[in-house]
């Protein structure tokens, strides 16, 4: 290609006075002269943009490295942000063979323009060309192309880290003007991205080169992309000889490019690689487990595809004389059916990935092989599960298809889920067919507690294998199903996903509605010591009243037994009233609301909201006392579990009934301390309803539950009566033991909604020793009292931390 009329970002042309040293040269969007040799580096910085002169470097000789750290821009057809002519660039070694300077771009060259050019090389000679990882070079407009190379001769490498990007080319390595001369390079090394952004571009296009490296044409770790095609070849050589520039192969030998394909992706809407004459060969993958090699796009004009590590294949054609997965590699092949235009051979140790999706047509071979297709004793064959893989009685398929096919009796067969079995396969002119079902409920359980799943999980995935069946027929692509094949055969991962499909059976919810109980019982028994507040030996309780109190409460569990733990916040008021019915009883009434956020360390949410009566009295006779409270709650629960990326809602009720009775006696010492020694019991009872939830494929019906708590407890508070400004201030401290009779355990019935057996899920049974502490302090002035209290709640893995503040008013 070339270009007769460019616009310009710089001007460098020849002129008569000389600068012998390095050079940098500060472009700043103005013509710039400067000599035509120099002894080291040349250097460009600063900013050139605009459609101004040509920019060119012409015969000029740099002894060092020609560098761009500049900003360059060159607007208009067939514009060129920069042009290097007949420059020599860096010094001859001994053998005069190879240039000891690199032509190197550090900063941004870009053209926009129908068939401009981000960077052009005519003819020339350097070590390497070297695009920078934070180099670009951009075109951008109808037949533009990013780097054009035109019959340079490149003694290194052509070595791209960075970006460069054509609307037509991305790419394009080609002869001179005339065609006469062709480009020479030893190889192409790519770590960065090479793309034509154009819908019928090339990323990369060979047309007129001779590469001298032939083991090593074109390495890829990076991206090698086109609107049409990845890569293409027409006109090149391979040569031993970096001084054969007439293009003659020694020996008359004709070598074949090699592209080492060893991560990263080559890619293009119709062809990713489009050989020429099966002169070119693709190593394709890694053996050093840096990551998958993928190609998307078909493949065409390759003598060999040498498979030597993980590779993905996501096209229609592959045509190779021969395509060869080796020992410890992998070929995947990702289209609903693939044609191996060719031979393949999968040798010992080798595996190729076959696919199945709602795509596969029946009766029609997943892969097509028109040559031989060898399965060599110790290959395996897997199959890539789909979802209507789990259809009851299991599936059929037409696998491969060759002219002639291969295969050892020894080669493992088999899906890619542990879920599925492979039961039976048949070989028959040419062709490989296999049934695909899955495995029974036992099999299912144990390959979930292989991974380390739980008895819930074990008990859930294997309900839900009835579930699957029906989604294979109605739902083949039902997110839950795909999480199950996406897990394959790892048994950690699908036991990550049945762990999903579990009900909630942390305890979340029933310690939202005891929090609420207790907070209640907290804030009543704050009440009822402030009605004993000051009392000396027979002095009698203190007359009618009313309260009111916000509540606090943070509760955390940790996980037990695989059980996952919560965090709990709850917030709500209390308010209530009460009346003296003798100098030795007080009996009142209090409501309460309290609202709290359940949030399961798998992310699973609960909001529970409580509305709680209570009944309270006190009793004193002496320094003996007795306090007691009724309470009945009505709760309202909405509940997320999040499965798959897909969400299980439910909604329910809850009743909560509550007894709690403490026993004390009061000890009076001087400076108004008193010491009170006290016992309790306390009693919850706590009815959850069934439900049934909504929104995903492993929604679940759930039955009713019912939760016991009954403790007995002892303990001291100690509190004290003080005069304060024109009030008095009160002080208290607690410290509580409990002990739970019953410990009740959270158990569930569940069935998936859409089939199954119901199963039992059930949680840990909680610890049975429990521990409180409180502090907190009144402030009384006349008739009102204002106050707050921090009470510490601690039990094996679990604490909650509960703050109320207060005000009453007595009558």
């Amino acid at each position: 290609m070339y270009l007769k009329k460019t616009m310009l970002a710089v001007a460098i042309t020849m002129a008569t006075s000389g600068y012998a040293l390095a050079e940098t040269v500060v472009l700043n969007n103005s013509p710039i002269q400067l000599d035509s040799s120099y002894d080291e580096e040349l250097t460009f910085t600063g900013t050139q943009i605009g459609d101004l002169d040509p920019a060119i470097i012409d015969n000029v000789t740099v002894k060092g490295n020609l560098t761009n750290q500049a900003t360059i821009s060159a607007t208009g057809e067939k514009s060129i942000g920069l042009q290097i002519r007949d420059a020599v660039i860096g010094d001859q070694n001994a053998s005069a063979s190879t240039f000891q300077g690199d032509i190197v771009n550090q900063g941004s060259i870009t053209a926009n323009g129908v068939d401009s050019v981000g960077v052009e090389i005519q003819k020339g000679f350097a070590a390497s060309l070297i695009n920078a990882e934070s180099g670009k070079i951009v075109a951008t407009g109808e037949g533009s192309t990013g780097l054009h190379l035109s019959g340079a001769n490149i003694t290194g490498v052509v070595q791209n880290d960075g970006l460069i990007s054509g609307g037509g080319v991305g790419l394009d390595l080609d002869s001179d003007a005339d065609g006469m001369v062709q480009s020479n390079l030893k190889s192409i090394d790519n770590s960065g991205t090479i793309i034509g952004t154009g819908a019928n571009s090339t990323g990369l296009l060979i047309d007129g080169v001779t590469f001298y490296q032939a083991e090593k044409g074109l390495t890829n770790t990076g991206r090698i992309v086109g609107g049409a095609t990845g890569i293409e070849f027409d006109q090149f050589e391979m040569t031993a000889d970096p001084t054969d520039y007439d293009n003659e192969s020694q020996n008359g030998e004709r070598k074949n490019f090699q592209i080492l394909a060893e991560t990263g992706e080559i890619s293009g809407g119709e062809y990713a690689i489009k050989g020429a004459d099966q002169r070119v060969d693709l190593t394709w993958g890694n053996t050093e487990g840096r990551g998958v090699s993928t190609i998307r796009g078909n493949i065409e004009g390759l003598a060999l595809a040498n498979v030597v590590g993980p590779a993905e294949f996501y096209g229609s054609s592959i045509q190779s004389q021969l395509v060869r997965v080796n020992d410890g590699a992998s070929l995947t092949l990702n289209n609903a059916h693939t044609v191996i235009d060719g031979d393949l051979s999968v040798l010992s140790g080798g595996s190729l990935g076959l696919p199945l999706s709602s795509e596969t047509l029946a009766n029609t071979p997943v892969l097509s092989v028109t040559g031989t297709a060898d399965l060599a004793s110790g290959s395996t064959l897997v199959i890539n599960a789909k979802g209507s893989d789990f259809a009851k009685g299991g599936v059929d398929y037409d696998l491969i298809s060759a002219q002639t096919l291969n295969i050892a009796p020894d080669v493992t067969i088999k899906s890619s889920s542990a879920l599925l079995n492979i039961t039976s396969s048949s070989l028959e002119d040419g062709k490989l067919n296999v049934k695909v079902v899955s495995v029974g409920d036992e099999e299912t359980g144990n390959v979930v507690q292989v991974g380390g799943g739980d008895r819930n999980s074990q008990a859930a995935a294997k309900s839900f294998m009835s579930v699957a069946e029906l989604l294979a027929t109605n739902n083949p692509n039902d997110a839950v199903l795909k999480a199950l094949i996406a897990a394959g055969s790892d048994e950690k991962a699908i036991a990550a996903v049945a762990k999903q499909l579990t009900p909630e059976v942390n305890g979340g919810a029933a310690s939202a509605a005891n929090s609420s109980i207790t907070l209640v019982n907290n804030a009543i028994s704050s009440r009822a010591n402030s009605l004993r507040s000051g009392q000396s030996s027979g002095d009698m309780l203190s007359g009618t009243g009313a309260w009111f109190q916000i509540l606090s409460s943070q509760a955390d569990q940790d996980v037990r037994s695989g059980v996952d733990g919560y965090d709990a916040n709850s917030r709500g008021f209390a308010l209530g009233a009460d009346h003296k019915l003798n100098d030795n009883t007080v009996l009142g009434v209090a409501y309460s609301y309290v609202k709290t956020n359940v949030e399961s360390d798998s992310g699973n949410k609960t909001d529970v909201e409580n509305n709680t009566l209570t009944a309270y009295g006190t009793w004193t006779e002496g320094n003996f006392f007795v306090d007691g409270g009724l309470s009945y709650g009505k709760g309202k629960n909405d509940s997320k579990r999040y499965i798959t990326g897909t969400t299980a809602k439910g909604s329910y009720d809850s009743d909560m009934l509550g007894l709690n009775v403490m026993a004390g006696y009061g000890f009076h010492f001087d400076n108004n301390v008193l010491v009170e020694p006290r016992v309790t019991a306390r009693y919850s009872n706590l009815q959850i309803d069934g439900f049934t939830e909504k929104g995903s494929s492993a929604a679940l019906k759930t039955g009713d539950q019912r939760l016991e708590v009954g403790e007995i407890g002892a303990g001291v508070r100690v509190a004290g009566s003080f005069e304060l400004g024109q009030g008095t201030f009160e002080p208290e401290v607690k410290a509580m033991a409990y002990h739970d009779l019953i410990a009740d355990k959270t158990s569930t019935t569940s069935a998936f909604t859409l089939g199954g057996n119901s199963f039992v899920a059930t949680g840990v049974t909680p610890s049975r020793n429990s521990y409180e502490v409180g502090v907190g302090a009144n402030y009384k002035l006349g008739a009102v009292t204002i106050g707050a209290t921090y009470d510490r709640y601690m039990k094996s893995g679990f604490d909650a931390d509960g703050f109320t503040a207060k005000v009453r008013y007595d009558f």
